[in-house]
């Protein structure tokens, strides 16, 4: 579980559920790029699983970029284990709907890589990131399947590594509706 975890610390809290969100070495197209949402600016916090993840999101050093720097306390052998990692942000509108392109570590070895995910803001101001499935990862190696490394230490979960350009990811992307590639909801988080 905790490896799921630590393979999921992405976009904006930098954090996914089950399965885990493609790593890829490029982020999208420039063209899909859009303002960062000042909205996420601030503290927030979510009890998932058992584990408490606290992100502070701040403006960026660079141009329409935000940063993450999230802590997420989880339940090792009774004791609490911390770990905490920081994130480069960045806007993208895929087809309508926002997603967040993180640059962050790779929860297998470290290297910068870049994921992607969907959010939503509802009417209380929670944030509720949405991720790519189990199926969906699948069906991202397949057409990638020759610019595509699966990669990882525990066979249970497998690291998807795109190598392939930016178009083509977004060919992927955009080869079904966004509720439908990115379908794992992940929170709600509370301002604090």
């Amino acid at each position: 579980m905790m490896r799921g975890l630590l393979c999921s610390l992405m976009l904006v809290f930098a954090v996914l559920v089950s399965g885990c969100t493609p790593e890829a070495a490029r982020p999208l197209p420039d063209s899909m790029r859009v303002t960062a949402d000042e909205r996420l600016v601030g503290t927030w916090r979510a009890e998932i699983l058992g584990n408490i993840h606290t992100v502070t999101i701040t403006r960026g050093s660079t141009a329409g970029t935000l940063v993450a720097e999230m802590t997420t306390r989880t339940a090792a052998g009774g004791s609490r284990q911390a770990i905490a990692s920081r994130h480069v942000l960045s806007f993208y509108d895929f087809r309508g709907t926002r997603l967040i392109v993180e640059h962050g570590p790779s929860a297998v070895d470290h290297r910068l890589v870049y994921r992607y995910a969907a959010y939503d803001i509802g009417a209380d101001g929670a944030v509720t990131l949405r991720f790519t499935s189990e199926p969906e990862i699948d069906r991202w190696a397949s057409p990638l399947r020759i610019n595509a490394s699966i990669r990882g230490i525990d066979p249970n979960f497998r690291f998807i590594y795109v190598l392939a350009d930016r178009d083509t990811i977004a060919a992927v992307l955009a080869s079904k509706p966004a509720s439908e590639m990115f379908n794992v909801a992940f929170g709600p988080f509370a301002r604090q």
